[in-house]
């Protein structure tokens, strides 16, 4: 402990100390309380100032050294970083309440050196503590080396009582641990946010925060990582979760820009990520890696940031590959357009995704065709856990998918992973190899909630029999295993052939899928959430318009309506409660219980089960104090609104910094990149994952001891263990790739250039494709639209518009009394761009069935925007009727009109 250290080590520890003036007079008011200050509680209030690096340390000292003696690391920590933390120190002091017989309450101590009145109103206080200007980092004028030492000698005797051999025993232990302290001190000093030295201008008006720079120390393991990359070469850089692959490539970065020459001869740095949120994650770790005087900065499709404007003044720019694309394929002469062999060097996060139409590889695609200016060509470089081996199940096969993903990206110098044995048991202890463990899903469902519902779809199934043309059995969903993909498909499959069929029953016939299908959805949220999420689905939103004018649509209607009843006084049942649910809690207050500061990753497939699993954790007396949050990607699916950019910013913040300390997720959202060091345990609930997303939802448990989870049904678990086979090969043939490289590079290259030119012909063929469909559609050939359901015409092909590129309309009187408008239950929650907000549902008059929506345009104009899935198209010459689930598959293309024209028409008819 502190007060064993010997005095060389001693001084070592102070003189980080002494630098600054203000720890002498915070640590004398501290010092006399030490022994009651909860460090732990302590390190979680200071986390929004800590960098990750800092937290982890400041951790671990609180469990090697104990609370009192962790203290002095923390407030040296704090010292370093801008003032605005005082302010949760004061009020973290004055909710715990810490005081003492002869000091009294620190809280009043704080107040009285930062020179603020407690007894002000809070706003005034609040407007006090944020004027606070410490100048924590100017050189010390007196020594205040006595004070602390004087506290290390105070505790010396704390040994003096215990026999030799336990004492030398234990100062033996102390003196070693003292030493990797002290080394971990030097380190922490180096990785911290350290205090704001300038602001430095990046263009268009924006400022940036001017950090001292850091001299960090690459590993070993890292350097070997790093080598082949500085020396110019295009590579790409294969290591697990956790082992610092932007650490390395902030390394590469500044070897780049510290060897390439003179400033005429510098290109910029572009550093690729696939999504925002890792794009806002990586540029922070650049600022904090990279010395101040390279200017980094992330542009995305998001705000403010979402243009290229002020690239020429940054060093390294961190973005998402669609931004750069529109650029690169813009053909608006009025704007600046950049070009790939403008910029020095392009770095690929998660690059594995480089792949058939992901943009990273039609970003490289555009870099290949810039061959022919070979002297200006980027140099590439691939960061990523997991290569990736995509339907392989051979080696052979394994091999040519990972060669492919090399030719894609041009890595001529092949795949860099850690092969040195020395390096290798360095990565092991720097990186978290969390433990697994399987829970079997209860998939036995014989309650009553789950027979209620099924007896409605065997009622269902039985009327269909009796239709005149005979419909397809529906895939089993009384088994304990639902498959809801392929019961899911058979409805999809079941509902074109009814579109395409001229029977008089396919009407009815549709009515029964449509209510089968609420079931199926009910169904499946069932078996992952509890009974109240399944009656929400069950319930069907997309029931509202259905009608009740032929018996069998009475039938259903009343006979789900009579189910929805039962239902409803089922939820609170006892023996309608899902198991698994318990299985999840009890993991979760078992870590809690065993680390306080945890920080827990629920994994689940969909939205709507991520949000069930939220409502049921509110409900919840033992977990809603965990305060659990949703984080999902921004795409919508199932009528729920994916995140923000911003809001995903803001939740992932919360998590780190404790304020979520459970982040319900769907795995593309979470399972890639994201860097929460007090990760320390990851549930996987019952989803269908690949080889590469089973290696990187594993490395989202970065804390060392941490644990993964697996919750499973019998499918799922199957596909698991393909995936764990999977893994396995494509870890052995990621190294005999990188020695086939090493052994074989002539025929290596050789074989890049023939996959190279394999990807583009396909590409061609694909780029032939769509502009072959695009040529069928552009016929003028004209196109009856019939409603799906009852076959009622609804308009010609030439009644439709295209306004603002993107929405279809028909303002057509004859098309008005056609259709007729129910409430949409999500109205104010969905803006629709900048102009548009979904109003109501347009609905067929005759059959209820959806046509699509009724949508305001700026605030003033109601239009009805076509959704083409709810017609049957028909050729009017020939009567060749199409089914068409998306627009831009449809044999024709509504004309362009000016949305002023469209305007002045409905103000002139009115």
């Amino acid at each position: 402990m502190i007060g064993n250290l010997s005095n060389e080590l001693t001084d070592k520890f102070i003189y980080h100390i002494e630098n600054a003036e203000a720890f002498k007079k915070l640590f004398d008011i501290i010092l006399p309380q030490l022994n009651v200050i909860d460090a732990r509680t302590l390190v979680t209030v200071l986390r929004p100032w800590l960098s990750e690096g800092e937290n982890n340390d400041l951790n671990e000292k609180c469990k090697s050294l104990g609370s009192t003696f962790a203290l002095p690391y923390i407030i040296s920590s704090a010292l370093r970083k801008k003032p605005t933390w005082i302010k949760e120190l004061y009020k973290h002091t004055k909710e715990a309440n810490y005081s003492n017989e002869v000091e009294g309450k620190l809280a009043k101590a704080l107040a009285d050196y930062f020179i603020f009145d407690e007894n002000k109103e809070n706003a005034e206080k609040e407007e006090a503590m944020d004027s606070i200007e410490c100048n924590f980092l100017q050189p010390s004028t007196s020594s205040g080396y006595f004070e602390l030492h004087g506290f290390i000698n105070k505790h010396k005797n704390d040994t003096e009582n215990s026999t030799p051999n336990e004492q030398q025993m234990e100062l033996d232990h102390e003196e070693q641990n003292a030493q990797e302290d002290c080394e971990d001190l030097d380190q922490m000093s180096l990785d911290s946010d350290e205090i704001v030295d300038d602001m430095i201008d990046i263009g268009s008006g924006k400022k940036q925060l001017c950090y001292p720079s850091k001299n960090y120390e690459l590993r070993g393991y890292q350097h070997e990582l790093a080598n082949l990359a500085k020396r110019g070469k295009n590579v790409i850089i294969c290591a697990p979760p956790g082992a610092g692959k932007t650490l390395v490539a902030a390394n590469i970065i500044q070897n780049y820009y510290e060897t390439c020459g003179n400033e005429e001869t510098k290109r910029k740095v572009l550093f690729f990520t696939p999504t925002i949120v890792l794009a806002q994650q990586q540029n922070d770790r650049f600022k904090e890696y990279l010395p101040s005087k390279y200017i980094t900065d992330y542009r995305c499709g998001n705000g403010d940031n979402a243009s290229l404007l002020g690239v020429k003044d940054l060093d390294v720019v961190v973005l998402t590959p669609k931004l750069l694309l529109n650029e690169l394929n813009s053909d608006d002469k009025q704007k600046f357009v950049y070009k790939l062999n403008e910029f020095g060097m392009l770095i690929y996060d998660e690059c594995h995704h480089c792949r058939g139409g992901h943009p990273y590889n039609n970003l490289m695609r555009k870099y290949f065709g810039l061959q022919n200016d070979l002297d200006k060509l980027p140099q590439v470089i691939g960061l990523t856990a997991t290569l990736g081996i995509g339907k392989a199940k051979t080696k052979d096969a394994a091999l040519l998918e990972m060669k492919q993903l090399c030719a894609n990206l041009n890595s001529v110098a092949g795949v860099v992973t850690v092969r040195d044995s020395q390096n290798k048991k360095e990565m092991e202890k720097h990186i978290a190899n969390p433990d697994e463990s399987r829970l079997p899903m209860n998939m036995e469902r014989g309650d009553p909630f789950f027979k209620e519902v099924t007896a409605l779809m065997k009622n269902i199934e039985q009327v269909m029999k009796h239709f005149a043309e005979p419909i397809s059995q529906a895939p089993d969903y009384k088994h304990d295993d639902f498959d809801k993909n392929m019961f899911k498909r058979w409805c999809v499959e079941t509902k074109n052939e009814l579109t395409l069929s001229e029977s008089s029953h396919s009407r009815d016939a549709r009515s029964c899928i449509e209510y089968l299908e609420v079931c199926g959805d009910a169904l499946d949220v069932y078996y992952i959430c509890r009974p109240e999420a399944a009656l929400k689905t069950f319930m069907g939103e997309t029931l509202d318009t259905q009608k009740q004018d032929t018996p069998i649509e009475t039938f259903l209607f009343q006979h789900h309506s009579d189910a929805m009843d039962k239902l409803k006084k089922l939820c609170d049942d006892p023996r309608c409660a899902n198991p698994n649910l318990a299985k999840i809690k009890n993991c979760i207050l078992k870590k809690f219980a065993e680390v306080p500061n945890s920080r827990i990753m629920l994994m689940t497939q969909m939205k709507i089960y991520a949000y069930a699993l939220k409502d049921w954790m509110n409900e919840d007396d033992k977990l809603k104090v965990f305060q659990p949050e949703v984080f999902t990607g921004k795409q919508p699916s199932r009528d729920i609104r994916g995140l923000t950019p911003q809001a995903q910013q803001a939740i992932m913040k919360s998590f780190r910094s404790g304020q979520h300390k459970i982040l319900i997720s769907t795995p593309h959202a979470a399972g890639e990149g994201i860097d929460v060091a007090d990760c320390n345990l990851v549930i996987n609930y019952n989803f269908l994952q690949n080889e590469s997303l089973t290696v990187q939802i594993k490395g989202r448990v970065r804390k060392r001891g941490g644990e993964m989870v697996h919750i499973s049904s019998d499918r799922v678990e199957r596909r698991d263990r393909l995936n764990f086979y999977k893994t396995h090969l494509m870890n052995e043939c990621t190294d005999m790739l990188a020695n086939f490289v090493q052994e074989n590079q002539a025929s290596y290259r050789e074989e890049l250039i023939s996959l190279n030119k394999l990807d583009m012909k396909q590409f061609q063929l694909e780029v032939l494709k769509k502009l072959k469909e695009a040529q069928v559609q552009k016929r003028n050939d004209e196109f009856l639209l019939q409603c799906a359901k009852c076959k009622e015409f609804a308009c010609s092909s030439y009644d439709l518009g295209l306004v603002d590129n993107q929405h279809r309309i028909n303002i057509t009187p004859e098309f008005r009394q056609k259709y007729e408008i129910k409430e949409h239950p999500r109205k104010d929650k969905r803006l629709m761009g900048h102009d548009w907000r979904k109003i109501s549902k347009v609905v067929c008059k005759k059959c209820g069935h959806e046509w699509g929506i009724e949508a305001q345009y700026k605030g003033a104009f109601i239009l009805p925007l076509i959704k083409i899935e709810g017609f049957r198209i028909t050729e009017k010459a020939t009567k060749r009727p199409y089914v068409v689930r998306r627009w831009k598959n449809a044999p024709f293309v509504p004309q362009e009109i000016d949305i002023s024209v469209v305007l002045r028409q409905l103000v002139d008819d009115e």
